[in-house]
């Protein structure tokens, strides 16, 4: 990626960790090629049965990153390859997606993360991943699928 090139990145709500399990699945099928995905959520998310959507599936990497309710800047557990992903999206852009996304939809996105539901973003890069990954998200996500530009960390 250049440094003018922007990221998108289709975002995901999910409290059921069936559909969430689901959605992984389908994703390894139709999947983002560009990089891996994020399941972002707060400690204690979906009562700790995380661990069952997240980890190698198939070729598809999805990074679990949980955080610290209080203190949501130091992730309490993170699967994050060297602080960062292969789509150039940061530990820090993920932890403070409210600095890239409007206000309105930061506030809605961290009140799902205390109401114990987790962000599944996804890295898209061509027209072609953007459709089937939103898709997959639409088909299974408990709410309407995000779509945002994010400048690259650097």
């Amino acid at each position: 990626m250049n440094g003018t090139a922007k990221l998108r990145v289709a975002v995901g709500v999910f409290h059921d960790i069936a559909k969430l399990r689901n959605a992984v699945d389908d994703l390894a099928v139709a999947g983002p090629r560009e990089g891996d995905v994020v399941l972002l959520c707060d400690s204690g998310a979906m009562d700790g049965l995380l661990d069952q959507a997240a980890g190698p599936i198939s070729d598809l990497n999805v990074h679990l990153l949980v955080r610290d309710s209080d203190n949501k800047t130091n992730p309490i557990q993170a699967s994050l390859r060297d602080g960062g992903l292969v789509s150039n999206l940061s530990r820090d852009q993920i932890l403070h997606f409210e600095t890239w996304i409007e206000v309105h939809l930061a506030d809605n996105l961290n009140q799902q993360l205390k109401c114990g539901g987790c962000l599944l973003l996804c890295p898209v890069l061509t027209a072609e991943s953007e459709q089937s990954v939103s898709n997959v998200l639409l088909h299974h996500s408990s709410h309407p699928v995000q779509l945002h530009d994010i400048r690259p960390a650097g």
